[in-house]
């Protein structure tokens, strides 16, 4: 191989290096964002067609808040399976990195209520959440 290569080569490497750390390092960060509360989703979420997303969303995570990180085949209960399945495919579907982008209120809903699997790419397009004071809503 000539030099050429050989420095197209390593620099392709050291892009893909270099955006697979800032990559981990921001979904580590995202993944340890304070817990915000339901109220505080709800007033960041930017389209009103989000909201009902965001109340089930809400609603399904509280009922298998316990076991939401395990397979559906590792829960005993067939009714909190159904419910765990019924979470897993909504987040899967509709937790998208650019729908979360677009919108902070669905995006955290995801992070705070889906299994941590199925919101990676999700978790890293996040940002913090800014106080909404009286006057800027």
């Amino acid at each position: 191989m000539n030099k050429a290569r050989c420095f197209l080569l390593l620099a392709v490497l050291i892009v893909t290096a270099l955006s697979v750390s800032l990559l981990y390092h921001k979904y580590q960060t995202n993944k340890a964002l304070e817990i915000y509360s339901y109220e505080q989703v709800l007033a960041h979420a930017k389209k009103p067609k989000n909201l009902p997303l965001i109340n089930e969303l809400y609603r399904l995570g509280n009922q298998v808040r316990s076991f939401k990180d395990l397979k559906s085949s590792e829960v005993s209960d067939e009714e909190k399976r159904s419910v765990h399945i019924l979470l897993s495919k909504i987040c899967k579907d509709s937790c998208l990195p650019i729908r979360c982008r677009i919108d902070p209120g669905l995006g955290h809903a995801c992070r705070l209520n889906c299994p941590a699997h199925k919101v990676k790419f999700c978790v890293t397009s996040l940002k913090p959440l800014t106080p909404i004071t009286p006057a800027s809503k």
